[in-house]
This record gives C-alpha cells, structure tokens and sequence, in this order.
C-alpha cells in the first residue's frame, strides 16, 4: 500500500533481499526502478562501493549518504537517545543505521533488512569455532532466541527513531523455521571445506560462511542473482563495512580530545565505577547516556547494558 525500499549494504544479506524483492516486483509488472535502495558510508567504503554495484546489477533507485566525522559526531547524540545505551562499540554500530533509515525516511515509509541471516545460517566469525555441527546448531538457536533483545533493538529503535518502518523478511516464521531444519552440517563450513576438497572443488580458503545460503541462492535464481563479487563477499560487520581503514573511529576518537577534558577522564573510575570507560570515546558516549537517559541512584549498573549480554561467543563455543 506504500512504497518499499531496502537497506542495502552490499554485503550478502541485504543484497539477497533487494534482489528477490526485484524478482517479485518483475512478477507483477512493476520496474526494479520502483524498488529504492539505500546505503551510508564513508567515500571509497566497501559498503558503497558493493552496494553501487548490486544496485546498478538489479536496476534499482539508488540513494546514498557519504558520511563525514562531523556528520557521525552529530549522530552518535541521536544514536545514545534513540538506543538508550552506552556502550561505545554497539554505537559505533547503530549510527549507519540510524543514517540509512534517516535517509530511507526521504523517500519511503517501509525498508526491507537483512537481519537475521547471520543468526539463521551461522553466518558470524564465532561460529567457526564450533566444534561440532550440532553445537553450530545450539548456537544458531541460541543467538536468534536473543535477536528480540539486541539486533533487533538496534533496528527498531534506529527505524522508529526517524519514522520509518522497517521488516525483515528473514525472520518470517516460516523462513526460521525452514532454516532452523536444514541439516547443520549444510552451515558447517568446515564440512563444506572438507566435502569440497575431497570433491576436487573449491578449496577450503574459498568456502565463505553461510556457504548454504550462497549456493541456495544461486540455485534458486541462477548465479547472475547477484554480481558474483557480492555473491561470495566476505562477512563485514555493518559497523565496520561503511569505515574505511578504521578512518571513522579513528576521526571519532580524535574528536573526543576536544570533547572529554583531561579532567574529566582522569575521574572515570569515580564517575562510572561500574562499567568504566576506557577510552575518551566510551566516556562521551556514557556522558550522552546520562545526559539524555535519567536514572535514578544505582540504577546504571544495569540500565543501558542490553547490548553487552553475551551477543559474540556462547559457553559451547568459547
């Protein structure tokens, strides 16, 4: 009833959306121009750079937003408000998202996303230390049992914040139920290394994660679905996928000498005994928290920590 746009990283999951979500447009008619799709990042990012090509391969309306320090600086203070945190990594990461759907906000009032993918199909670093297939499995249901109270809070929250409605198609029921029941060792990519090269195939450095869910793709809509650079893209954390050499934490951090004084930081410990920043940019992050985000006497100790549960390495896994 509106029109629909996608996040588009260039990264494997929100290009598989964006690329069916073409197909099924195709099927009523509807040009792939129709379908807008949006990207943020730093100028030469691998982001931009993946997401011009997936946008240029599916006809899409594409719209970026270069980012800058001042414009990221600017953002962070909506970013702590908006996700009632402080944690200064998973701000880092909440900012493109806030940009994006800022500027997917321009032009439509719905986004499609790829979360929940990486939970589904094994798709993080963590996961190559799985042992067996069935502890991958114990994982994988592990980390999308949590989804309501990380990721996902993430999106909502930086979606919310600009009026935009975003859906993740992954995570229809009747996709996590379907994923949920396909044999691990289909998402164990040290299975897929060992029956490639017992195979005569791919060797086992080219066995990428979600390995499955590459082929499946390529099966379902022929391999020209995607550029095959995007196809087999390695996995970039959206955080890290928009910076460029690390260049927008490091512009971040050298903002922060203006403004967290020495003495300010020096009383860290005093200020924040619970969770003390250990560096200018957690402490600025901390400070907007508490600037923006009341709470009452103790009350920090747990308050704006939703995202520090252990999101990255299960027990089985550690």
């Amino acid at each position: 009833d509106v029109d629909v746009g996608a996040f588009l990283s260039g990264g494997l999951d929100s290009s598989s959306v964006a690329a069916i979500a073409v197909r099924l447009l195709a099927r009523r008619g509807v040009p792939p121009t129709r379908l807008h799709t949006f990207c943020v990042g730093l100028p030469g990012s691998g982001d931009i750079l993946a997401a011009r090509l997936v946008a240029e391969h599916l006809g899409t309306t594409h719209h970026e937003f270069v980012l800058s320090a001042d414009v990221a600086l600017a953002t962070m203070r909506k970013a702590v408000a908006s996700s009632e945190l402080w944690d200064a990594t998973f701000m880092v990461s909440m900012l493109p998202n806030v940009l994006v759907a800022q500027l997917a906000a321009k032009h439509v009032k719905v986004a499609l996303t790829g979360e929940g993918a990486d939970e589904l199909f094994a798709g993080y670093a963590h996961f190559e230390r799985a042992p067996t297939p069935d502890a991958l499995h114990g994982e994988c249901v592990r980390v999308v049992t949590k989804l309501h109270n990380e990721i996902l809070q993430r999106g909502d929250r930086a979606t919310m914040v600009n009026s935009l409605e975003a859906r993740v198609p992954f995570l229809d029921t009747d996709v996590i139920d379907a994923a949920m029941r396909v044999d691990a060792n289909l998402k164990f990519t040290h299975t897929a290394a060992a029956n490639a090269a017992a195979a005569g195939g791919a060797a086992a450095s080219s066995v990428r994660e979600k390995q499955f869910l590459r082929e499946a793709l390529a099966r379902r809509f022929g391999a020209d679905v995607l550029p095959a650079a995007v196809l087999w893209r390695e996995k970039v954390q959206f955080g890290d996928g928009i910076d460029k050499q690390n260049e927008l934490r490091q512009q971040l951090e050298s903002a922060m000498a203006a403004e967290v004084s020495d003495a300010q930081y020096a009383r860290r410990a005093e200020l924040y005994p619970h969770y003390t920043p250990q560096s200018r940019l957690e402490f600025w992050c901390r400070q907007m928290f508490n600037e923006r985000v009341r709470v009452g006497s103790g009350g920090e100790h747990c308050a704006g920590s939703w995202a520090l549960t252990d999101a990255t390495c299960a027990p089985v896994l550690a």
